[in-house]
Order: C-alpha cells, then structure tokens, then sequence
C-alpha cells in the first residue's frame, strides 16, 4: 500500500490521466457516495435491548430534527448525475467504434455485479443458515438496504441508450416529458387507487437526474454565477413545494408520510439534483485546477476505484460494531441528540471507519475484476448462489429480481464483448 500511495506513485497517476477528463466528476461521485455511508451511519443507530438483544432505531423516525439533515445528505439524485456524465461519454466512445449498444450496457454493468455476487453470497448464506429469524436474518436484511440503488441504477443504465436516440434531436422535449411524468407520479401517490404507478417514478425521476448529467457532458448546463443562481431557483422551488405543498420534509423514506420523497421519488429529488449539479458547477473550474494536484486526484482515484465495495458494505461495517460495541454495555444511541451523545460521535465514526477499511482492504480486489473474478465459469456457477441469496436477503420483490436479471446477463451480454 506505501508503493502506491507514494509522492511517485501520486505523479505517475497524474501524469496518465487524460488532459481531458472531467476530474470534477469523480470527485463530485466519490464525496456523494461517502455522504450516503456518513448519512446512513448518522440515523441508524443501534440499540441494547434489557434481555441484552441488538436493535437498531431510525433517527429521522425518531426526531423530527432529523429531517433537516436529509437535505444535507440525501445525495442520492447527485449520484445519478456523476453516472450520467460518465454514461454518456462511455456511450459516445463506443458508439465512435461502431459498438452495439447491448454490448455498452453488458460492459456498464459487469462492475457492479462482481462486488454484488460477493455480498449477496455472504448475506444470502448466513440468512440461509440462520432459517430467516433472529438476529442474522435482521442483520441481513438490514445490509441489504444498499441494493435497492443498484436496482434502479440497472435499469436506469438499460434506457440510457434508447433515450439517447431521441435526445440527441429533442433533448428539451425529452427532459421535459421525464418532469411531467415525474409530476404524475406524485399525483398519483396521493390519488386513491393509483399509489401503484406512483413506483414508476424510481424510472422517471432518476432518468430525469441521469439525463442532468448528459446535459452536463454536453456543456449544456450553466457555469459560475449563473449555475450558482441556478442552483439557488430549484433549492428555492423544492423548499417552497415543502413548505405550501403535500410533499414531506424528510427526502428519505419515514413511516406514515402522506407523500414520500424517496420511496417512490418525487419532483423534490429531481430539484436537489438540478441544486447539487448546478452548485459543482458553480465551483467546477476551481476544483478541476485543485484536483490537478498528485496527491489530492491519487486520492480520488483510489476511492473510486472501491467505491461499490464501500456503499455495499457499510451497513455490514455499522452492524459489526453493533455486536462488538453493545455487550460490553456501550450504547451509541443513549442520550441520543444529547452533547453526550454528539461528543461519542468522532469515536463510533473511527470504528466503522476502521472497520469498512478493513472490509474493502479485504474484498475490493472484486470489484476491479482481477482475472480470476472475471473468469466465466466462475461468475457462471455462482449466479446460482448469488440469485438465491438475493431473494432470501431481502424482502423487496423488485429489488430481488432486478438483482437476478443483473446476475444473469452478466454471461448473456458479456458473450457479445470483443475480446480484448
């Protein structure tokens, strides 16, 4: 590890990167993802039970201040962005060389599913051998909860070259087709009997956010003031539609709401994405001449380089300190809101920390596809287990299927890739 985070090391990354490429976005990708693990960590607080049993409660549930922070850290529509923009440039350079769009899609998805079967074999054995109760079985569907963006994500990456055709000549038509059903999946979440085709809006509003990054790849999207002016109109938008409208406070799911902003997403998701996109662009030129230095781009890198084994993995690492920290009769969630409990804060975010490096140190070679991960017969014979384990984890029908689609075409699309 010294070798590769060496000044040299640093350098040679430097100077092998392309003049050309949008450090801003793997920048912008890399502190998303960790605002989602840090967010997480926040509001899932565990618990001791009087007969010593591990719990956990849901701070945002819990206290209504909670909520407020769902606006600092529900990044989710930044996430999608950051892949739009990477999308889209993958998607021109393979179309530059005459490829199918099948076998763009088959090469978008295949590194994703490395580091999932991984997680799903591990969580989808011990829920397995733990008969679906007790404290593994909640473990595991408590880990789980990372999968339903990779549910999305699948499908989102699937259209993107059909939306594509169309908005190369109506893009303005296109976007604004997305808002409007975006607009109706909300209506239709507060319209009795029509809550179904509210789900659809998990398409709609994360296509819609996916497309803000093509916008961004095709330097559309306003700079400097006027995309800091920008973001200001749609952070102002969403908290007026908060404010005099049914949507509710909290961006991420809380039981009960009326209108959810999660779970389906609504239009509120799509203005924080127009608001995060168009506030890095407001600083864009700045950090691209920051992350020219060695030492800060080697760092982006790396973390991109293991970032789907940090957001699979980080519930584990949370639930790992749980069973270490909770019989020794230490309890992070007493006093919770407290100064007490703020100061302990540091502490517990150094042991999972601690403990998701270790995880990633362990399983991240997974997810930059050594050749022995990318050998056929071995992704072959784990789908199996993998799809299996997916449907035992958790208990969201779509997710598990989705999930199993994903594990499939990894063989059925990775046929079609030239050989390299």
């Amino acid at each position: 590890m010294s070798s590769i985070t060496s000044p040299s090391a640093a350098a040679t990354l430097t100077a092998a990167t392309p003049a050309s490429r949008n450090r801003v976005v793997d920048a912008t990708r890399a502190v998303a993802m960790l605002a989602v693990v840090v967010g997480h960590w926040l509001v899932a607080l565990p618990t001791a039970g009087a007969d010593g049993s591990i719990g956990g409660i849901n701070a945002i549930e819990r206290f209504h201040s909670f909520q407020y922070l769902t606006w600092i850290f529900q990044v989710m529509p930044l996430v999608f962005v950051v892949g739009g923009f990477a999308n889209a440039a993958s998607l021109a350079m393979a179309r530059a060389r005459d490829g199918r769009d099948g076998d763009w899609v088959a090469g978008r998805l295949r590194r994703l599913l490395k580091p999932t079967i991984v997680f799903a074999c591990f969580w989808g054995e011990l829920r397995l051998i733990a008969g679906g109760v007790g404290l593994v079985a909640t473990a595991a569907h408590v880990a789980s909860v990372p999968l339903w963006f990779l549910a999305v994500y699948v499908v989102v990456v699937a259209v993107q070259p059909l939306i594509d055709r169309v908005w190369k000549s109506h893009w303005v038509a296109t976007l604004s087709c997305l808002v409007v059903l975006s607009l109706l999946g909300d209506l239709a979440q507060i319209t009795p009997g029509f809550s179904a085709v509210a789900w659809l809006n998990h398409l709609w509003v994360f296509a819609a956010c996916q497309q803000l990054g093509v916008l961004w790849f095709e330097g559309r999207l306003p700079s400097g003031r006027r995309a800091l002016l920008a973001a200001g109109a749609a952070l102002g938008t969403a908290v007026g539609l908060v404010a005099f409208g049914p949507w509710s406070l909290s961006l991420v799911y809380v039981t009960g709401q009326r209108m959810s902003n999660a779970h389906p997403p609504s239009i509120i998701l799509l203005l924080m994405g127009v608001f995060q996109v168009c506030a890095v662009r407001s600083i864009e030129a700045k950090a691209q001449r920051w992350l020219q230095k060695p030492k800060v781009w080697m760092a982006v890198a790396l973390i991109n380089l293991r970032i789907m084994t940090v957001y699979l993995w980080h519930f584990t690492a949370l639930i790992i300190a749980s069973v270490i920290v909770i019989p020794f009769g230490l309890r992070p969630a007493a006093g919770l809101g407290s100064t007490s409990w703020w100061l302990t804060r540091p502490l517990w975010y150094a042991l999972l920390a601690a403990l998701l490096v270790g995880i990633v140190a362990l399983l991240g070679r997974f997810e930059s596809g050594g050749k022995a991960a990318a050998r056929p017969g071995v992704l072959l014979a784990i789908v199996p287990v993998a799809s299996l384990a997916l449907l035992h984890i958790t208990g969201n029908g779509a997710t598990a299927i989705t999930a199993v689609v994903l594990l499939a075409i990894d063989r059925i699309l990775a046929r079609r890739q030239p050989a390299r």
